[in-house]
């Protein structure tokens, strides 16, 4: 059990609603948790699951955690009192501030450049401009990922910084959780890879351009986190779906989501394999390891007016 149903049950006025899909607790208040983890900010410490929530933060022993999740789980399928919706529960359909893209740049320097200094080849870089998935904001010059609806309708925009090792990560204001970055099959497929982020799909992409020199042949998904409502939302838009790769990280909370979404797919009817990266923790590793594309310094993706946010 991920740590925010745990909690929306067992102790939901410890949940503070901090806006934009993202909780902090009324006991730690640098403890966020947030697509699908949770980390305490203050100790370093994070975790995925309820369990490590517990032994971690409120110190009980692998069995006292254990019981504790197992009875808060048999009281939710058992009791109709538990059968009602939680008092804290997100509707993310309707988020808590409107959406609004950033303001585009009127070149996609920084942004392009960013994304080659990854391995992203520039074929797929430029389709997925022609196509709105990806651009430049105006303020910052960060790269902006665009999450669309079925109808092509912008619903989330993620920001990632572009400046010689930036760690800056933001989803802009009223993004719609339900809706991450994606690209869709080029003509029908039954088949989809889910990842963790956008650069990793963008890296498989390329991954397979070096190998086949075509790309789209399959869906593909970013969760943006461990959250599985954006995989939700895709299943129910693409129901012709019924192969699905988890290409999770190569770590412990990508791994344990990758057994449990395994799980819960399978009891739904789909077909579920998971793949690894061959080589470092997440498929860009792979992509730079395996392939070593050119580098591009820094002094190359400086922009002479914008500083990227950090």
């Amino acid at each position: 059990m991920d740590l925010l149903s745990f909690l929306r049950w067992y102790k939901p006025d410890e949940l503070n609603y901090l806006g934009g899909g993202e909780f902090s607790t009324a006991t730690h208040d640098s403890l966020k948790i947030s697509n699908g983890k949770w980390h305490w900010f203050s100790r370093g410490i994070g975790g995925r699951t309820a369990l490590d929530y517990l032994i971690n933060v409120e110190g009980k022993t692998f069995t006292e955690a254990m019981h504790l999740v197992l009875s808060v789980k048999n009281q939710l399928y058992l009791s109709p009192e538990f059968s009602k919706p939680s008092r804290v529960k997100i509707n993310y359909d309707k988020p808590d501030k409107p959406f609004d893209l950033p303001a585009k740049a009127d070149d996609n320097d920084r942004a392009i450049a960013y994304l080659r200094s990854r391995g992203i080849s520039i074929d797929i870089i430029k389709q997925c401009i022609r196509q709105g998935l990806i651009y430049q904001d105006k303020l910052h010059g960060n790269v902006v990922f665009v999450g669309k609806d079925i109808s092509g309708k912008p619903r989330n925009a993620m920001l990632r910084g572009t400046g010689h090792g930036s760690n800056f990560k933001k989803d802009a204001p009223g993004s719609n959780k339900n809706y991450s970055f994606s690209y869709p099959a080029a003509n029908h497929s039954d088949c989809l890879r889910v990842f963790e982020s956008a650069i990793d799909l963008l890296s498989d992409m390329t991954i397979q351009k070096h190998e086949t020199n075509t790309w789209s042949d399959v869906h593909r998904l970013s969760l943006g986190g461990l959250s599985a409502n954006a995989l939700d939302q895709y299943l129910l838009d693409h129901p012709e779906i019924r192969h699905i790769t988890l290409c999770l990280d190569n770590d412990k909370p990508g791994l344990t989501a990758a057994r449990e979404l395994s799980a819960e797919l399978i009891a739904r009817g789909f077909i579920v394999k998971g793949e690894l990266p061959l080589q470092g923790k997440d498929y860009n590793e792979f992509l730079c390891k395996y392939y070593e594309p050119e580098r591009i310094k820094n002094s190359s993706i400086k922009h002479k007016s914008q500083k990227a946010e950090r």
